[in-house]
């Protein structure tokens, strides 16, 4: 998925090259790494301590520039970029597991859970900037993105330790998560059984295999849309500094307005209603800084 992103991407920034150049704008390209996070707020448990946090994850980004100059230090631009994001995130505490059984029925646990898990979402942003040109090399820009999300994955790891909500027997288990939100879709036993290596155990008068990994909807009764929402929207502001004419490096940060997560799977990850997940529409954004080198002709 990532390798055909990426190749649409550079189509596009070929054609919109040519374009450039027939309209005779100032065009131009950049590359470098997105310093990346998610800001939103923690669950709590009953003494009001956070279960959740979110760390930096890194990325790069790839694209093309599009500028038009009103005077020679004034001007607007635009562009095209290929922009990974994401963040790290760890939820350890007091929670719950829902677990399929081979009869297709649901089991529900409850105990100590570790979740670790990096995401990567993969973007074509456009971003929309006014900039102002000073002592020949110093740029100050900013403006807004308009972002779209062609990729979603996350992998990491899931700890439980717990019993069983009926019968009180153990529950435990550790296993590998490798979500592709976009490809992947809720499992069924038969796919379990047969095709994931799982582990069994028994539970509540049930027999349950769990596999080896859990992919991005394993905790869902059904898929509606991916976990991550399609479109994101951008503030933004930075420097640029030009080495030379045309050879620059640049910084910026960029804040997003809308809500990252589809609510549909915005779930409380400590409060259960008998096999009812209970819902939590809170806001996650997406923050990122910016580093690039680029030239523009």
């Amino acid at each position: 998925m990532h390798h055909r992103s990426a190749l649409l991407t550079f189509i596009l920034i070929l054609c919109l090259c040519n374009f450039a150049q027939s309209q005779e704008f100032v065009y131009g390209f950049r590359v470098g790494l997105n310093f990346s996070t998610f800001q939103g707020p923690s669950q709590k448990d009953a003494d009001g301590n956070e279960l959740e946090s979110l760390d930096n994850n890194t990325g790069f980004h790839v694209g093309a520039n599009f500028s038009y100059k009103f005077y020679e230090s004034f001007g607007i631009r635009t562009g095209l970029l290929y922009s990974q994001r994401g963040g790290e995130y760890l939820f350890e505490g007091q929670s719950y597991q829902i677990l399929l059984a081979d009869s297709g029925e649901r089991v529900a646990a409850f105990g100590q859970r570790k979740d670790v898990l990096s995401v990567t979402n993969s973007y074509l942003e456009i971003p929309f900037v006014a900039y102002g040109k000073f002592f020949e090399k110093l740029e100050v820009f900013g403006g807004a993105g308009l972002n779209f999300l062609i990729g979603s994955r996350a992998d990491g790891e899931r700890q439980f330790n717990g019993i069983s909500a009926i019968n009180s027997q153990p529950v435990d288990f550790t296993v590998a998560l490798n979500h592709l939100y976009f490809s992947d879709d809720v499992p069924t036993p038969e796919f379990i059984r047969e095709f994931t290596m799982p582990n069994m155990i028994t539970a509540d008068g049930e027999v349950i295999f769990i596999p080896e990994s859990f992919n991005g909807y394993y905790d869902y009764p059904e898929k509606d849309g991916s976990i991550y929402n399609i479109v994101d929207i951008t503030v933004l502001g930075g420097l640029a500094y030009y080495l030379n004419r045309g050879l620059f490096v640049s910084v910026s940060a960029h804040l997003g307005l809308l809500d990252v997560t589809n609510e549909t799977y915005d779930f409380s990850k400590t409060e259960l209603n008998g096999l009812e997940y209970v819902p939590q529409d809170d806001k996650d954004n997406n923050f990122f800084i910016q580093a690039s080198i680029g030239f523009s002709f």
